[in-house]
């Protein structure tokens, strides 16, 4: 009853609708939500404490990059819900049992922290054994897509106990299809953790394999050998094929010498022991292609420069925590070039929009 306290409770509720909204600013539904907020929030805490409490449709759309994949979005009194959920009880709960080394969608981690663990992890490497190894580098075969809903439940029900909890829990994991989870979910970003954490165990624990890491359902291990590779990817395939999951036929093992793609970077050891991270030419060429197409947005008023700032700005920061120097001063010349507007060019531009 505890949780489901906390799940009810009008600020706590509130707080979620503020998360849930930044992100959807301006959107229609958010307005819709927005017009009777006091009632809605009560509305909410009523539904999920006595059990009536049903989740929306999905609308679904494809994605193209990096690569393509089918998102199926809720609504957005579900996604307050869910930011709820997620938020004050799901996170306190299930957070403590993941290893260090799971970095995504967790306060005071994330990218920048997966990165900064493997390049520590390369230099621990060096320093214990040199420059030779090998590297095993892997991900799941359509990961949200085929999560089993029955082994997810044994999963989280080992670890939440409240009946109300894991009748809210039951009606979102079966709202779609079994298998798979909804890559647009929040609750499903918990449970592709969740999902693959028994995997993490096996290797740091019971394997004691010292330099793991998985992003999602992107991983990799830092072996001595070859042979230590192998081990490990026969134990990872038997451990998959309890959880009805796959390796992506990409899965490869290859020298240290090589780098590795992981999280945007290709991050490399060198015979002297130093981690070079370079930023993958897949992101500078998509950032190029934006600047231009940015360009002919802002020209026809269809975005703000602010917002061009804000994503070339975020972009900047992403390539700062590689050792991508004279990449970066390049692109600030594009984008001076195409965005820093000469004197009278702004009037210009209005006066364009305006006749449209």
């Amino acid at each position: 009853m505890e949780n489901l306290d906390l799940l009810c409770n009008f600020n706590n509720i509130y707080n979620a609708y503020r998360q849930a909204r930044r992100s959807k600013g301006g959107k229609e539904a958010v307005k819709k939500f927005e017009l009777n907020l006091l009632e809605a929030i009560q509305l909410i805490a009523l539904e999920l404490r006595t059990g009536k409490y049903q989740p929306s449709g999905y609308h679904s759309f494809k994605v193209y990059e990096p690569k393509e994949r089918l998102i199926e979005t809720n609504s957005f009194r579900d996604k307050v819900i869910q930011h709820d959920l997620c938020d004050n009880v799901l996170a306190p709960k299930v957070e403590p049992h993941f290893i260090l080394d799971n970095y995504a969608s967790q306060t005071n981690k994330g990218i920048f922290f997966a990165l900064d663990r493997m390049t520590g992890f390369l230099r621990r490497f060096y320093r214990m054994y040199g420059s030779d190894g090998f590297i095993l580098k892997g991900d799941i075969h359509h990961y949200f897509a085929s999560i089993q809903h029955g082994p997810l439940k044994a999963t989280l029900w080992k670890i939440v106990k409240d009946p109300d909890i894991r009748q809210i829990l039951n009606k979102i994991i079966d709202s779609t299809g079994n298998p798979g989870v909804p890559i647009g979910n929040q609750t499903s970003q918990f449970f592709a953790l969740l999902a693959l954490n028994g995997m993490d165990h096996m290797i740091k624990d019971q394997l004691g394999a010292k330099f793991y890491g998985r992003y999602m359902d992107d991983f990799y291990i830092i072996c001595r050998s070859k042979p230590e590779a192998q081990f490990y990817l026969s134990k990872i395939r038997e451990y998959l094929r309890t959880q009805k999951l796959e390796l992506n036929g990409k899965t490869q093992i290859f020298p240290i010498s090589n780098g590795i793609d992981f999280l945007g970077f290709h991050t490399y050891l060198t015979g002297t022991g130093k981690v070079v991270k370079k930023l993958r030419r897949r992101s500078v060429q998509k950032m190029r292609r934006k600047l231009h197409e940015f360009h002919d947005l802002y020209w026809t008023g269809k975005i703000s420069k602010e917002k061009v700032l804000e994503i070339y700005t975020a972009w900047r920061s992403y390539a700062k925590h590689g050792d991508c120097h004279k990449l970066i001063d390049d692109m600030d010349v594009l984008y001076r070039k195409v965005f820093i507007l000469k004197e009278g060019e702004n009037d210009l531009r209005n006066k364009q929009t305006a006749n449209k």
